[in-house]
């Protein structure tokens, strides 16, 4: 799918824009007043003392929260006069997603999602670091013989058992202040 491109006269009207644009304003291709108001609503004058920006937003669209990429460049004529600009939105949602998946995947454990033991250490550090005045309490808690609970009954009963204890921790409303994570991979 292309992204959105809109172009602007001298004037900063809107004088065209690609389907894509359109489809991004949920209207026809002809609709070009109305895609200069929606963008201006939605965007602002796109900065008119700059002839070039970027800029990252997130807006709501559909009740779905987009990451976008929003780039102003200059068009010059033969002469090296601006004679007008255009818009290109580039929708970064898809590249947001699968980043924050990757950076929640090296951060949590797989079978629970509770932070993996790495992630753990490193958030307690942080946590000790920017509240040193303040008191700690450190548990840790064990499921006393699970490989022999997975050997009697199969791994995928054990499995239900952290992922058990991994949803009494979050749902537990005298942890909300805690850092939790799970220590060992058996």
């Amino acid at each position: 799918r292309l992204n959105p491109v809109f172009f602007f006269d001298d004037a900063k009207h809107c004088i065209w824009m690609n389907r894509s644009g359109g489809q991004f304003l949920d209207l026809e291709e002809h609709e070009l007043e109305e895609a200069e108001t929606r963008l201006k609503k939605e965007f602002g004058s796109f900065h008119p003392g700059l002839a070039e920006w970027k800029d990252h937003l997130t807006i709501e669209q559909n009740g779905e929260k987009r990451y976008i990429e929003l780039t102003k460049q200059p068009i010059i004529d033969s002469r090296r006069k601006m004679d007008g600009f255009y818009v290109h939105i580039h929708d970064l949602t898809n590249e947001r997603r699968a980043a924050e998946q990757k950076l929640f995947t090296a951060r949590h454990d797989q079978l629970t999602g509770l932070f993996n033991r790495d992630y753990l250490y490193e958030r307690t550090k942080e946590l000790l670091a920017e509240n040193p005045e303040e008191a700690y309490l450190i548990i840790t808690a064990e499921i006393t013989d699970l490989k022999v609970i997975n050997d009697l009954y199969g791994n995928a009963f054990g499995d239900r058992a952290l992922k058990f204890a991994a949803e009494w921790l979050r749902g537990n409303e005298h942890l909300s202040n805690s850092v939790y994570g799970r220590l060992g991979g058996d």
